[in-house]
């Protein structure tokens, strides 16, 4: 789409030809396109992006038609962040021919500046269609749905689309500029999938761009992190704030990965130097209340994880130890009541000041609350097989408490949520003597206990299921003289093991539709 190849030459030889020709406007619109190219690809910075501007108006006082030169202009006010003008250009140059691949490049590159993503991506989308071997377009596509996945939560959709159109953009031949970025793009994105391997790859051919060592240096510390190789995490980060000692995140990070390792100490320490730096650090705090905890200090720990929740009501890992900590019945009975009844206060969304960054960031207070409502009904589930295991009444402990609740939200969605648990809590309860039935199935094989088992699928262990599967012909034999009459007849006896057979197949059946619920690939 824009000249790159020995671009510095061509650069001195068309402003040599210019200087011989003034009159050339193809000579002046071909320099005026080498000039953005060397100020949005090849690092040449707000200079280039004035000589482009300067030589493509130059071209539009004797055509002002000339859709190149509007789309030169336009680019080049976009990059000198002067968004009122570029729009009048590339309007015009929309207005005046609609299927040029870079007409749409530069409304790309407009509304992404102007922060509306959405459409800037129907516009870059365009650019690649028209010109399917532009790495430019593909270039820009793929950084702008990266930032779009960012904005909604990380979407699995837009992240694969984001990962095709940087690989295509590195299969084109980007220049040596723009490919360190999409390197690590291309790397970010891995680790954000799980892909470690390959993100571990891209990070370290990152290593090669000098000016992209030390960021580099970081991502292969994440990654070693996410891999459980945390001494080789601790060595990368180590090396990383040599250059960057006040990054308190990276601190945070070698905290995590020492209190991996059950050095306590270190983590603390760690976790002080990066509070030192900035004293709202969230993984920081998280990470010194969980090292307390290993050592014992409940208290604290509590403590620390209350003020995490004080400052970021959505920090699920500290609410959730704190649930870990009080897995007492009355409290979460309580808990649950206290957040269900709050529910229909909370605003959809909201903005707060992120204790890390000090930024204002968007919150849904609905959502985290209803996390947290999970966290606490799969705690009461826990607490009752806990009760049942030790031999506990049977009985339905818990839904009580959670019908209770249900009652006092009038959001139908959550209401459906907590009627889903109280099932799925009876369904434990009523579980436990279906296990021990099942334990036997030689003696207690039979359709209805099937029926039953498939009702109750999803609380009965898969392991338990299958065993129950093995029904043998001396099984069949003593339940065709237990279940029936006496008969003096070996026919009506052979009857009686026939139907048993039958019997045992609508059982097997049943069990076999019980397994197919559960996910276990064994």
């Amino acid at each position: 789409m824009f000249p790159h190849d020995k671009l510095d030459w061509s650069l001195r030889r068309l402003e040599q030809k210019l200087e011989e020709h003034t009159d050339d406007a193809s000579l002046r619109l071909e320099f005026a396109r080498s000039a953005l190219s060397r100020a949005m690809f090849h690092a040449g910075g707000e200079m280039w992006f004035n000589r482009a501007l300067t030589q493509a108006r130059r071209v539009l006082q004797q055509d002002p038609a000339s859709v190149g030169a509007l789309v030169v202009a336009g680019l080049s006010l976009v990059g000198l962040d002067r968004l009122e003008p570029a729009s009048r250009y590339l309007d015009e140059a929309l207005r005046v021919e609609n299927e040029r691949a870079d007409v749409h490049l530069g409304q790309g590159a407009l509304l992404w500046r102007q922060g509306q993503r959405h459409q800037a991506i129907h516009e870059l989308e365009a650019a690649c269609r028209l010109d399917a071997n532009s790495w430019e377009a593909h270039s820009m596509l793929g950084q702008l749905l990266a930032e779009r996945a960012d904005e909604l939560g990380g979407p699995q959709r837009l992240l694969e689309r984001s990962q095709f159109h940087v690989v295509r953009a590195l299969e084109l031949g980007c220049s040596a500029t723009i490919e360190p970025v999409l390197l690590q793009q291309l790397g970010v994105a891995c680790l954000r999938t799980g892909r470690l391997q390959d993100a571990h790859k891209l990070f370290t051919r990152l290593l090669e761009h000098k000016h992209h060592r030390s960021r580099a240096r970081y991502y292969v510390g994440l990654v070693a992190y996410h891999m459980g190789k945390y001494k080789n995490a601790i060595l990368n980060l180590r090396q990383f704030l040599e250059e960057r000692p006040d990054a308190h995140h990276v601190h945070s990070r070698i905290a995590m990965a020492y209190l991996h390792l059950g050095e306590v100490a270190k983590a603390r320490e760690a976790c002080n130097r990066a509070l030192a730096i900035d004293p709202g650090d969230l993984q920081a705090r998280w990470t010194l209340g969980c090292a307390w905890l290993e050592e014992g200090q409940v208290d604290e720990a509590v403590r620390m994880f209350r003020s995490i929740l004080s400052d970021a009501p959505d920090h699920l890992p500290a609410f959730t130890e704190l649930v870990r900590l009080n897995r007492e019945a009355g409290w979460l009975k309580a808990a649950l009541r206290a957040e269900v009844g709050g529910f229909d206060k909370l605003p959809p969304t909201t903005m707060r000041e992120h204790p890390g960054t000090h930024r204002m960031v968007e919150v849904r207070p609905r959502d985290t609350t209803r996390e947290r409502i999970r966290v606490l009904l799969n705690a009461m589930r826990e607490t009752e097989l806990e009760r049942l295991k030790n031999g506990g009444q049977r009985g339905p402990a818990a839904v009580p408490a959670i019908l209770e609740a249900m009652d006092i939200t009038l959001d139908e969605g959550l209401r459906f949520m907590l009627w889903e648990a109280a099932l799925e809590q009876l369904a434990v309860n009523r579980s436990r003597g279906v296990l021990q039935q099942l334990r036997a199935p030689g003696l207690n094989y039979s359709a209805s206990l099937g029926r039953e088992a498939l009702t109750l699928s999803r609380a009965l262990p898969p392991a338990v299921l299958v065993a129950g599967l093995q029904i043998g012909e001396g099984d069949l034999k003593r339940a065709a003289v237990d279940r029936h009459p006496p008969t003096r007849q070996v026919s009506d006896h052979r009857v009686n093991i026939d139907k048993e057979r039958q019997n045992a197949r609508a059982w097997q059946a049943l069990l076999l539709l019980a397994l197919s619920s559960h996910d276990d690939r064994g």
